[in-house]
């Protein structure tokens, strides 16, 4: 086919606690517009908990926990691998 039609996109949710910038939260949303299919998968670094949510639009709860990471630790290689590719 021609052009691409899936597509990701990422986000960082950053917060400033006790003198240290810090991950709060990570967020991947995938979108086939050929099929019109969606995914998004987040995780919450200070509540440890993760999500996902299909076209549905409802939230599903993913196993795994999760501890703040330091702004200066994180990497590519630091994503999480909990939302996989399904």
């Amino acid at each position: 086919g021609f052009g691409n039609t899936f597509n990701t996109t990422e986000s960082l949710t950053i917060v400033y606690r006790k003198g240290e910038f810090s991950i709060a939260g990570w967020a991947q949303d995938f979108y086939n517009s050929r099929d019109e299919q969606s995914q998004h998968c987040s995780v919450n670094y200070l509540t440890g908990k993760t999500v996902t949510r299909q076209n549905d639009g409802k939230d599903k709860p993913l196993p795994g926990s999760f501890k703040p990471v330091s702004l200066a630790q994180w990497s590519d290689a630091a994503r999480p691998e909990t939302c996989g590719d399904e």
